[in-house]
């Protein structure tokens, strides 16, 4: 009876660390920007810090880089400065 229970144990454990989450590459976020930045908001609201949570992050904040606008500083160069 103690074998049963023992495998039995053993068999329930193993299952249930089969439930977790399947860990994703900042790379698979970036290929999936879209879904990276929905797990990016889910993780800010439920506070979660998980691989997955850092990795979309990353992605994230990587997309974000190389898309942000360039900054335009207008006639900023050719206006000289009363004296």
């Amino acid at each position: 009876m103690k074998i049963v229970a023992a495998i039995s144990t053993f068999f329930l454990s193993f299952m249930m660390t089969g439930c977790g989450e399947e860990t994703k590459s900042t790379v698979w976020w970036s290929e999936h920007i879209e879904q990276a930045k929905e797990k990016d908001s889910e993780c800010k609201k439920s506070g979660d810090d998980t691989d997955n949570c850092r990795n979309a992050r990353e992605a994230v904040f990587r997309y974000e880089q190389a898309h942000a606008p360039l900054p335009k500083f207008g006639d900023l160069l050719n206006e000289v400065p009363d004296k």
